[in-house]
């Protein structure tokens, strides 16, 4: 049996009470948040981004050439969900405007990702001597980037140099 009160909670109801809000600072998403900042609800039997859901609330469905919900105040990452603050853009004016908060994908290795070559070579000698969340902590990654590795998803060419390497 479907439980009644799904999408009833006090989170959904604190976002319907704020859809109207109309303070120009930033307001807060006082519950859960991601590792990322970003606030996020269950609602209706699914995980959603609170920002998001807030957008829906305050401006309608999102267009099909613009959906996503993104902040003009740059402070996503800070669980904002001022209601005045979110848009409907597209993946690529989101991306932009990420950029322009200095919060764009980039880091400091560049579009490489966060590990160097000699940090794969440590992740492929601890392998089996520590335990991936351990290792990705030491590197301040996710377990599921040590996991990639291991698998040979992701950093295919540093892995077949190394290992090539030390077959000689």
């Amino acid at each position: 049996m479907r439980n009644p009160n799904k999408g009833k909670g006090k989170q959904a109801q604190w976002l319907r009470d704020h859809a109207n809000h109309a303070d120009p600072k930033c307001l807060i998403w006082p519950f859960y948040r991601l590792p990322n900042g970003y606030g996020q609800l269950g609602y209706l039997g699914r995980m959603r981004y609170a920002h998001r859901m807030m957008c829906e609330l305050a401006h309608g469905a999102p267009p099909p050439d613009k959906p996503e919900a993104a902040h003009k105040c740059g402070s996503g990452h800070q669980g904002c969900v001022n209601p005045k603050h979110l848009i409907w853009k597209s993946k690529a004016e989101n991306r932009r405007d990420s950029t322009a908060h200095g919060r764009g994908g980039r880091n400091r290795f560049g579009n490489k990702g966060k590990l160097r070559p000699d940090d794969i070579r440590i992740i492929l000698d601890l392998k089996g001597k520590m335990r991936q969340v351990d290792i990705a902590a030491r590197f301040g990654v996710d377990w599921t980037t040590i996991s990639s590795i291991y698998c040979g998803k992701t950093h295919k060419k540093t892995v077949a140099a190394i290992l090539s390497a030390s077959r000689c």
